[in-house]
């Protein structure tokens, strides 16, 4: 137990600190991250508490997959701050709903974890991500490490990016590779949520970081 209660604190209850820490100087769309991290962090604790108690606890990653998602896709369109994308989003939530209730209606159920949404939602996070990574890019006109949004594009392409290739090629895996090398498979993601959560953590420095410069 305290061993995976400290690698949630690692994973994300250090980037929820920064996050509080920095809150009055963080714009709208850093905020909304803020409150996606906070959840995550209140989700993977529930989580644990019900598995603990020998319960079911796929019912609340699937609801968590549809605040995820819609939390990480309203943060893109408001880093973006274009407008004319806002059909855009709506259609690719969209979508991620029409796999979400496929799983948990028909597929899976709801106490299973609807593997097809966590795809799906990966597939459509990296597509916006890497847009908005090509567009801030584009526009940043300091040193590209002192940019906020290129670290929250990196955290959330490698994160998804692996992720989705994970889990679309599960069945596979777990076929093809020793119990030994799933081990080290499942450490290796473990390590990449950690990577994804410390990136998102020097994202609200940074953003700190550049207000002070401007103020100055």
């Amino acid at each position: 137990m305290l061993k995976e209660i400290f690698t949630v604190f690692l994973e994300e209850f250090a980037a929820l600190l920064t996050g509080i820490l920095f809150y009055k100087y963080l714009p709208k769309p850093w905020r909304l991250l803020c409150l996606q991290v906070c959840i995550a962090f209140i989700v993977e604790t529930a989580a644990y508490a019900i598995r603990k108690n020998h319960q079911p606890n796929g019912w609340l990653y699937n609801i968590y997959l549809v605040i995820d998602c819609g939390l990480h896709l309203l943060i893109a369109y408001y880093l973006l701050n274009e407008k004319h994308l806002k059909p855009f989003f709506i259609i690719v939530f969209s979508a991620f709903i029409v796999v979400w209730c496929y799983d948990v209606f028909y597929k899976y159920g709801l106490f299973k974890f609807a593997t097809h949404a966590y795809i799906a939602d990966s597939f459509l996070l990296i597509i916006s991500y890497l847009y908005l990574l090509f567009k801030s890019t584009l526009q940043w006109q300091k040193a590209i490490y002192l940019s906020p949004i290129f670290w929250l594009c990196m955290a959330i392409i490698i994160f998804y990016g692996c992720n989705f290739s994970y889990f679309a090629l599960m069945d596979i895996i777990f076929k093809s590779l020793s119990k030994s090398q799933n081990i080290i498979l499942l450490i290796v993601l473990k390590a990449l949520v950690a990577i994804r959560y410390i990136l998102i953590a020097c994202c609200f420095y940074l953003v700190y970081y550049n207000q002070k410069k401007q103020l100055k």
